[in-house]
């Protein structure tokens, strides 16, 4: 919350919601068209981090214990602490599915956007 502050103030969007109302726009569109899209640009580097992090957190799932469904990392780390000699080349492919996944979804994202980022 306090990382979109500081963009609605670094971004200056009261003085651009002004403009906005003044040429014509309501509250409404002016959130939906000038303030939410900005916001979200300037933010999105760091959303998309933040859920990668979330994405491999190893700790979470663990200390919740559940077995079922089980997140990519927990499973690859299981898989590696096993003796078993034929779940280790498992977990090593898995790891690598996993890296190439993110990475492919992240270069992708960062394509199709073509914004310049100041990170």
């Amino acid at each position: 919350m306090i990382y979109f502050q500081t963009i609605y103030k670094s971004e200056r969007l009261d003085e651009l919601a002004q403009l906005a109302t003044t040429l014509g726009s309501k509250k409404r569109t002016t959130s939906l068209r000038v303030k939410i899209p900005i916001i979200l640009s300037r933010a999105f580097p760091t959303m998309l981090l933040y859920f990668i992090f979330m994405l491999g957190s190893y700790e979470i799932p663990l200390l919740l214990g559940q077995e079922s469904p089980q997140m990519v990392s927990v499973l690859t780390i299981r898989k590696l602490r096993r003796f078993n000699l034929l779940d280790i080349p498992q977990a090593y492919i898995i790891a690598i599915l996993y890296i190439v996944v993110i990475l492919s979804v992240v270069i992708y994202l960062f394509k199709k956007r073509r914004l310049s980022y100041d990170l």
